[in-house]
């Protein structure tokens, strides 16, 4: 039981970090300094539940 709400609580964060990550590194030639560039981790989720439901 404990593995089951684990997995609840901890998978979708795994995919948005994923997914933030994969963003973030996409414009490594772009870097300004320590300005990020990439989406928030409000606009990812929006984006992954469009997407994916």
């Amino acid at each position: 039981m404990a593995g089951g709400v684990s997995a609840l609580v901890t998978m979708p964060l795994d995919t948005i970090q994923t997914r933030l990550q994969v963003l973030d590194n996409n414009d490594d030639n772009n870097n300004n300094g320590n300005r990020r560039e990439g989406p928030t981790v409000g606009q990812t989720v929006r984006n992954i539940v469009r997407e994916g439901g």
